[in-house]
């Protein structure tokens, strides 16, 4: 780097005068682009600050939707659950019931040429139709007990 003033007498000739212009220019160019890059980073930062808000709210707004969707899901499990639980009740409970009921009980094996010759036999428009399966006939009794504890009529019975 040159100096600012030459050794002669501290007379400034021009040259000298353009050297600490420049110089001044410089300092001022230097200054300048500091401030500049000051503001720029403090600028970058506040948008940085509001885009941080903005997406720790869309953050915030998701975490809510997805608690409200998992207890939404949590009920209809809950529910689904207790259906299962309910219908493995009772499904316990009506098998347990018709074991204890159906242990006295024998079906009559009936011989298949019997039901095909069988009296019992009604014609409707033409067709022939033949008595049901002795399995398949309900006895009332069979389900007087369940009429008692469900409180509902049993077709078939009084």
């Amino acid at each position: 780097m040159i100096p600012l003033v030459s050794d002669q007498n501290s007379i400034t000739t021009p040259l000298e005068t353009e050297l600490q212009n420049i110089k001044k220019e410089q300092e001022q160019a230097t200054k300048l682009h500091q401030q500049k890059k000051s503001m720029l980073n403090s600028e970058c930062e506040k948008e940085m600050l509001e885009i941080r808000k903005k997406y720790d709210a869309l953050i915030d707004e998701s975490e809510m939707c997805l608690t409200k969707k998992m207890k939404v899901l949590e009920g209809y499990y809950d529910l689904a659950y207790a259906n299962k639980v309910l219908a493995e009740t009772l499904t316990k409970d009506c098998d347990d019931y018709l074991d204890k009921e159906m242990r006295g009980v024998r079906i009559r094996e009936i011989p298949a040429s019997t039901l095909v010759q069988s009296q019992n036999r009604c014609t409707t428009s033409g067709h022939t139709l033949r008595a049901p399966a002795p399995h398949l006939r309900s006895n009332p009794s069979l389900f007087s007990s369940f009429h008692n504890l469900t409180g509902m009529p049993v077709l078939g019975s009084n």
